[in-house]
């Protein structure tokens, strides 16, 4: 009895050696034949639906300059699949106020986009006049009462404050 089960054993073990050897075999065959990789080997990349990104006005204060030119550029001015003219016409629709103001002169053309938003960047990327905004706001904060609120409202806009300098390249200190 044990006999006749070591010798189904062995047919069995033969058969998956062969087995994987015609796979083996067959895989090579394959490979060869196409230059192109099997889709199916290759690793997925999972795609998530991302939120539709807001961008935010701006009306022309010097403190919300550098939050409003780093989202424009990163999502309309570097894209190249964006025309100039759309590029103007998102500028356009994202200005208010003083910013607006100081670009209405121009027209919407292709021929304009450059000068309108190379003019904003002349008026309010000045780090001079962003610090000095900075420092006007922090002057202007009110002296906090002795209630915890008041004190933590206080010291949030402290932080706010030095945040901003930091990231301005202006140490905290003289």
């Amino acid at each position: 009895f044990q006999t006749d089960i070591a010798k189904r054993y062995a047919r069995i073990a033969r058969f998956i050696e062969d087995f994987k050897i015609k796979q083996w075999h067959s895989a090579v065959a394959t490979s060869t034949k196409t230059s192109q990789p099997d889709p199916t080997s290759q690793p997925r990349l999972k795609t998530v639906q991302l939120p539709r990104l807001e961008l935010k006005e701006f009306n022309g204060d010097p403190l919300r300059w550098s939050e409003f030119n780093d989202g424009f550029k990163a999502t309309i001015d570097s894209n190249p699949q964006i025309s100039e003219i759309q590029k103007f016409t998102y500028l356009r629709s994202l200005v208010t106020d003083e910013a607006k103001r100081l670009i209405d002169g121009y027209q919407t053309t292709e021929a304009n986009y450059k000068s309108a938003y190379a003019l904003l960047e002349k008026r309010y990327g000045d780090t001079q006049l962003i610090v000095q905004a900075h420092m006007e706001s922090l002057w202007s904060h009110p002296v906090p009462s002795y209630n915890a609120t008041s004190l933590k409202d206080f010291h949030d806009s402290l932080e706010t404050t030095v945040r901003s300098l930091r990231a301005l390249g202006k140490p905290e200190s003289g």
